[in-house]
């Protein structure tokens, strides 16, 4: 199990060279990935996004890369001509027109943007894109690294809590045993008060407790909490991306937990139900920063 969170850095170095790739991530429903590089590694773009989902499923990613190049890879100049002819032919143009001195030098027209471009071959972008892929490898293996670490202390502080979830379901399933004894005594007491001088009809009274028992009772419920925790339990313990299962297991216990407090007026009863969706809305928050 692995958190959405974390950072992440790789680098790759030789006498020519230097590449840096940083990892930072927070928590997404998605994965989104923004992309940093350098103008001299922008045709990568693609293969860093490949490289990237084909290990990372969820999270909100910055990859930043940055590049330093002392070395004649990658710094082929081309000039385009037709550009620096347009540019000379329309100085002159507002010149002529305006009567405005022509003080256009070489320097100035060789800095406008697009009138030279650096250019790779092939050999040299796969010189290039080798040794970008092994920083970024780097950062991602460290990046996945700390995810995993996080994911470990998160994990093992959610088993405890099914634990105690366990143990109040437990004492739960053990109270609601005595739910309608407890509602046959108290029908009987009101009415044994507020009819003491008639017979009480005993077959409407065992009618109203069936019909209470029926609609009361919750043990399909605390049947499908325990399921629910077992199935919670078993994919948490799993390898992937398991933050949405996990969240959708979240909701069932949730729906269990509320229908079990609706349908009793046992106190205890009450008062476990409360800890229990507490300690859901905790793992379910949790389980939000799960890749």
């Amino acid at each position: 199990m692995k958190s959405m969170t974390g950072y992440g850095k790789g680098q790759f170095y030789d006498n020519e060279r230097k590449y840096i790739v940083e990892f930072k991530s927070v928590n997404s429903k998605y994965l989104d990935v923004n992309i940093k590089l350098p103008k001299a590694l922008s045709m990568f773009e693609q293969d860093v996004r490949t490289a990237v989902a084909s290990c990372i499923s969820r999270g909100k990613l910055e990859i930043i890369v940055t590049f330093e190049n002392y070395s004649v890879l990658g710094k082929k100049m081309h000039i385009d001509e037709a550009f620096f002819d347009n540019l000379l032919l329309e100085t002159k143009r507002i010149s002529e027109k305006f009567n405005i001195q022509n003080d256009i030098k070489m320097s100035d027209i060789i800095n406008f943007e697009g009138v030279i471009d650096f250019v790779n071959d092939d050999e040299s972008n796969e010189i290039l894109k080798s040794e970008l892929i092994i920083s970024l490898n780097k950062a991602i293996e460290n990046f996945i690294q700390m995810r995993t670490a996080e994911g470990e202390q998160i994990k093992l502080d959610i088993l405890k809590k099914l634990e105690i979830l366990q143990t109040n379901i437990e004492m739960i399933e053990k109270l609601s045993y005595n739910i309608v004894d407890e509602y046959k005594n108290k029908i009987e007491g009101r009415l044994q008060k507020y009819m003491q001088e008639k017979d009480i009809d005993h077959s409407r009274i065992l009618t109203e407790i069936i019909i209470f028992a029926d609609k009361m009772t919750i043990d399909e419920e605390i049947i499908r909490f325990k399921s629910h925790i077992l199935q919670f339990t078993k994919e948490i313990k799993t390898s992937g991306a398991i933050g949405k299962k996990l969240d959708f297991i979240i909701q069932e216990m949730n729906r269990e937990t509320n229908t079990i407090g609706s349908k009793t007026n046992n106190i205890n009863i009450t008062n476990l139900v409360i800890v229990n969706k507490a300690i859901l809305e905790n793992i379910r928050e949790q389980i939000q920063t799960i890749e």
